[in-house]
């Protein structure tokens, strides 16, 4: 179904009754990543995905967006379905956004994060590139200097198109400090063999996050919902 939410066309589908779960997705994939639990869990919930603004079939916003601003944009689309409650998942970048919201606004009864970023914490790789990018920009043309970002940057950088400001918004932002604010029920689900967000980084939220529980699923890397699918909707529903 198509909306307008915040002056943006956005799209999302709605599965199944019963307590609402709305679920969110990760940098550069849509609604359908979920397509392999969406139906075993609209078994046991009212099922809400959505393509975040720029992704899938949502329009793109018309400045960055980091996970603040992503936080707002759920807050107002939750307001359009007239949701007063739900419990929130977030995989990957959608992960970032859900401990954004839950930090900024009270809707989500309890939250499972999944693979999630959010926690950004610099390799030496990853400085040493920063490093060798901001010292050769000092000894070339500017006209030269965005090539040097497409040497250095990652994938996800060089595919952004449109959206690399909101891309360069989202990693430069880190809740680790915030997480001790988190009150809500939190369930962890991390792919044992994930290098993309790694079992160290969910061992920051567990620890930084009180009272919540950490599962890690071997035989997965970043994406449990669709490498294990049913463990993941059993940890779901288990928690839920």
């Amino acid at each position: 179904m198509m909306v307008n939410i915040l002056g943006q066309r956005v799209n999302y589908e709605v599965f199944g009754q019963g307590d609402r779960l709305l679920l969110l997705h990760g940098w550069a994939t849509n609604l359908h990543s979920f397509e392999k639990v969406t139906p075993l869990l609209s078994q046991h919930f009212q099922v809400i995905t959505v393509d975040l603004p720029g992704f899938g079939q949502s329009q793109a916003p018309a400045s960055a967006y980091g996970v603040f601003d992503y936080a707002n944009f759920i807050e107002a689309f939750l307001d359009y379905l007239d949701i007063k409650e739900t419990f929130l998942l977030g995989h990957s970048m959608g992960g970032a956004i859900a401990l954004a919201y839950i930090l900024t606004h009270r809707r989500a009864k309890k939250i499972i994060l999944e693979d999630s970023a959010g926690i950004r914490k610099k390799s030496l790789w990853t400085m040493s590139k920063i490093y060798i990018v901001k010292t050769l920009k000092l000894f070339v043309l500017p006209s030269y200097q965005q090539h040097l970002k497409h040497i250095f940057g990652s994938t996800d950088y060089r595919n952004a198109g449109g959206m690399r400001p909101s891309l360069v918004k989202l990693v430069g932002e880190d809740l680790s400090d915030r997480l001790a604010e988190i009150k809500q029920p939190t369930l962890i689900i991390w792919g044992q063999d994930d290098k993309t967000t790694t079992p160290k980084e969910a061992a920051v939220l567990n620890q930084g996050i009180k009272g919540s529980k950490l599962v890690i699923i071997p035989g997965c890397d970043h994406f449990p919902h669709i490498e294990c699918p049913e463990k993941f909707v059993e940890l779901v529903t288990e928690f839920l």
